[in-house]
């Protein structure tokens, strides 16, 4: 199974990273244009969904500093490591969405987001939230409906990892944790960063 992944860019005067399709043509341009205008509906929704759907108080009780601590090679560190690369911190109750990207190696951009949601209803995450990030990522990026398709396929092949207790596999090796969910062996298995 090979996950490739965009190329980004980041863009001006935001902190948000824009997926390099064809640079320099109309076309990057409009797929800017579409990833700025999730960027500002979801700077609107995302508040209203975690105020309405999330608990008020997270399950996790751990710091930056805390999962910078965990030894090289584990799941920990290599949060750790995507919130530095990133420049983010721990978001409370977004903790193990992050840790999907770090395990499945998915960037932060628009059209990264979708691709891993699609992956992961594929695994098994079946929610409101899923569904109408998937139909919004159609709707919004239409042209991608194949790759969508192909990562939501690659996800049916992988271990229904979207309910498992990340709290308590911070300490493991994060190549062994990414050859438990998609069944395979580690030589086999290409996740381009």
């Amino acid at each position: 199974m090979t996950i490739k992944h965009f190329s980004t860019a980041p863009a001006p005067n935001i902190k948000l990273l824009f997926t390099l399709i064809k640079p320099h043509s109309f076309y990057q341009k409009t797929v800017e244009w579409r990833e700025l205008f999730c960027y500002k509906i979801t700077k609107v929704l995302a508040p209203i969904y975690h105020k309405l759907c999330k608990p008020s108080v997270s399950k996790w009780s751990i710091t930056n500093k805390q999962i910078s601590q965990y030894p090289n090679g584990s799941l920990g560190k290599a949060w750790s490591d995507f919130y530095k690369r990133n420049n983010f911190s721990i978001y409370p109750n977004y903790e193990e969405h992050d840790l999907a990207h770090v395990i499945l190696g998915f960037k932060t951009t628009t059209i990264e987001e979708a691709r891993m949601i699609f992956f992961m209803f594929g695994a098994g995450k079946r929610s409101a939230p899923t569904l109408v990030t998937m139909l919004f990522g159609l709707f919004i990026f239409p042209e991608l409906t194949k790759l969508f398709y192909k990562d939501y396929k690659q996800g049916k092949k992988a271990v229904d990892f979207t309910k498992w207790d990340f709290r308590y596999l911070l300490n493991e090796d994060l190549c062994t944790i990414r050859q438990m969910i998609l069944k395979k062996h580690i030589k086999e298995t290409t996740i381009i960063l």
